[in-house]
């Protein structure tokens, strides 16, 4: 259905020495301007891989911020199920579950706990939702969050748009009975060579020369 021409472009990160690349989709509509109903498509074709796979199910989605925040609501929406997301703002007085995201530049990710409590009780299955999901420790990483929090027989499934886990990850995914859907498989083992190749000759900017930059535009 999708191919990587259709979705993909390899840009080079400057400050994750964990990953030197970030994949960005041509059509999620989060990092350069795609028209919206070809990103509400993609969307919804995502959605469409678990619209009747669990009409038994009392189903909660949670979406990843910050990249997948939209994509979460979109399904939520198409399923009919409640939507939360994670995080990584800090909210005086909340209290929060907090889990990392193993490959990201910010990997402090956290739910806020009285929206997991308030539902918990009337959800058998949670629906993750991602734009990308490299190695699925992130994931892995919340469910283990939450077991160990909630004394509950919960069932999880996780989708995204793409996918790039090995053959060991799905494993331990299927042996934990965690479903997984995607709209797209991709190897990922050659874009940081790619990423490699771009030359550092850009133009950079502090966080004080963007905010100086932004105020003089609106004088």
């Amino acid at each position: 259905m999708y191919t990587e021409q259709d979705l993909i472009k390899i840009t080079k990160r400057q400050n994750n020495k964990k990953r030197n690349y970030l994949i960005v989709n041509k059509l999620q509509g989060k990092h350069i301007p795609v028209i919206p109903s070809k990103a509400l498509k993609m969307f919804d074709d995502l959605a469409n891989l678990v619209t009747h796979k669990y009409t038994d199910d009392k189903i909660l989605v949670i979406g990843f911020a910050e990249t997948a925040t939209a994509i979460g609501a979109s399904v939520a929406i198409k399923i009919n199920a409640p939507y939360i997301h994670t995080t990584r703002e800090n909210i005086q007085g909340e209290e929060y579950i907090h889990f990392t995201e193993d490959h990201s530049h910010a990997i402090e990710q956290k739910l806020v706990k009285s929206d997991i409590d308030s539902i918990i009780d009337k959800t058998d299955r949670i629906i993750f939702v991602e734009d990308e999901i490299t190695t699925g420790k992130t994931i892995l990483n919340i469910i283990n969050k939450l077991s160990n929090l909630y004394k509950k027989d919960i069932k999880y499934t996780a989708i995204s748009v793409l996918n790039s886990m090995d053959e060991q990850s799905e494993e331990i995914y299927k042996n934990k009975n965690i479903d997984i859907y995607y709209l797209m498989h991709i190897n990922s083992q050659n874009y940081p060579k790619t990423a490699d190749t771009y030359k550092d000759d850009g133009q950079y900017f502090t966080k004080t020369e963007l905010k100086n930059f932004s105020d003089n535009s609106k004088k």
